[in-house]
């Protein structure tokens, strides 16, 4: 991990805004990007640590490694879409 990385996992508030993260970190690693859907109950996101425009995209949710395991328990998660983005 880089050392200004925080170790917390984000997750955009919009499948726009998230595919918007993907082309941004495609541009830079070239790695495949999958889309997913997490939902869990509004009490739950809203103990998550929220930026209202993060990297001037849009709103997200950061979660540390303690929320990501009550995360893992109550979520429900799915693939929308593959994205392979172009240079």
């Amino acid at each position: 991990m880089g050392s200004n990385a925080m170790g917390n996992k984000w997750f955009a508030e919009s499948a726009e805004d998230a595919a918007a993260w993907g082309k941004k970190f495609f541009k830079w690693d070239k790695e495949p990007v999958w889309t997913i859907r997490v939902t869990v109950p509004k009490s739950q996101a809203d103990t998550f640590m929220r930026m209202p425009n993060l990297d001037g995209i849009g709103p997200a949710r950061s979660v540390d490694a303690q929320q990501l395991k009550a995360l893992n328990s109550s979520a429900d998660v799915g693939v929308l879409m593959g994205n392979a983005f172009k240079n």
